[in-house]
């Protein structure tokens, strides 16, 4: 994470300095001094954030599985579609009504199965506890 972000800088340095207007009238209509404070805040913590979510996902990964991870992904789009049809009128199609069906009912089927799969390994190592990070070591 870091080295990617490190390497992204002087080309976003580059191309800004290249492509964007940065004259004083510009910056001036763009950030005007009422509210540049607040802009400038809420772009650090935009940052902020992004390192964090960069940091985030390879250790979501390591804790549970790529499988889980991207079905977590998968399903928070779900309560985005249904929040779009409830507060902006969307219409209800067909489609749209299956595939958000077909996403509730993946994510079903998906958490059965891994609890399944807990209780199996339970069952198989009586006494053991089941962390998310433990690591196994083989015998030589």
């Amino acid at each position: 994470m870091f080295y990617n972000n490190l390497l992204s800088i002087p080309i976003l340095l580059i191309c800004s300095g290249l492509l964007e207007d940065w004259s004083a009238t510009n910056v001036q209509k763009n950030f005007p001094a009422t509210t540049r404070h607040h802009s400038a805040t809420g772009m650090v913590y935009s940052g902020l954030v992004a390192v964090l979510i960069s940091y985030c996902t390879p250790w979501c990964i390591r804790a549970t599985s790529s499988t889980t991870y991207a079905m977590a992904g998968a399903l928070n789009k779900l309560p985005v579609a249904v929040l779009g049809i409830v507060f902006f009128a969307s219409p209800v199609t067909g489609a749209g009504a299956a595939a958000i069906f077909m996403g509730v009912l993946s994510g079903v089927v998906y958490s059965w199965e891994k609890t399944r799969e807990t209780a199996a390994r339970r069952g198989s190592q009586a006494g053991e506890p089941i962390l998310p990070l433990q690591v196994t070591r083989q015998k030589s």
